[in-house]
């Protein structure tokens, strides 16, 4: 923490998302290099990344999220406690983290080049129940969308959020919130309702190369990403708890 103000990160993926590159042990490291306090972890239908990072990376506060995929499009859900199953209702999914004491936030709600936007229908229907709106995210092609995020945030008096949605763990700093320190979701909420912001874009050839990330992540990743033990661990653990579910 510098001059009493947390730098968050708000919106990564690691290598538990199908789609990101970035290990735990570069996540931390990435974290320490740029000067990152907390990191809100968000892989997609999963909450293992970030408690395995919250158990092994004691130095960087962990914010335990999962960005969810419903019916009508993708939410995340911060400081939750359980993972969500994805392919529900977006009031199921809503409920599920509202039950946990988590918050509600819809990702990047106007870049209409991505599949899981939320449909414009459900932001509307479950708009007083959703906590912030990402107003900025480095991965929109599109600033328009950006700026589209921001009045709707305005003009409905929702606090938002900026998130790089790192999925490389060279994308971290791009997007940070620099807020007072917190305890829980409601301090949380309340430091980002004042908290100061920092936004980059992600450069284009980045977006394009995302845009086959699934199928190169299978071919480069065992190079590009070191088996370090928190990953290695966390996937033993999963898989043994897997075993013996399936024995019972």
């Amino acid at each position: 923490m510098r001059q009493g103000k947390m730098r968050v990160e708000m919106h990564v993926h690691t290598c538990f998302s199908p789609d990101s590159f970035m290990s735990l042990q570069q996540l931390a490291d990435a974290c320490s290099r740029k000067q990152i306090d907390c990191v809100a972890i968000t892989d997609h239908n999963t909450i293992s990344g970030a408690v395995a990072f919250q158990r092994h990376f004691t130095a960087v506060r962990t914010i335990i999220g999962e960005e969810i995929s419903t019916s009508e499009g993708e939410i995340i859900g911060y400081f939750l406690q359980q993972e969500i199953k994805p392919g529900q209702s977006v009031a199921a999914t809503i409920a599920a983290i509202k039950e946990q004491g988590g918050l509600v936030c819809v990702p990047h709600p106007f870049d209409r080049h991505r599949s899981g936007v939320l449909k414009p229908a459900a932001l509307m229907n479950y708009l007083d129940q959703i906590d912030l709106i990402e107003r900025y995210n480095s991965r929109n092609l599109n600033q328009a969308a950006n700026r589209q995020a921001e009045c709707f945030a305005e003009q409905y008096g929702k606090i938002s959020t900026v998130g790089a949605d790192a999925h490389w763990h060279q994308e971290l700093g791009r997007c940070q919130v620099l807020m007072d320190d917190f305890q829980h979701a409601a301090d949380f909420l309340v430091g980002l309702a004042a908290a100061q912001t920092v936004t980059a874009a992600l450069p284009w050839w980045r977006n394009v190369l995302y845009s086959g990330a699934r199928l190169i992540k299978r071919a480069v990743m065992p190079s590009l990403c070191p088996n370090c033990s928190a990953c290695t661990g966390s996937r033993h653990s999963l898989q043994q708890q897997s075993k013996t579910n399936f024995s019972h």
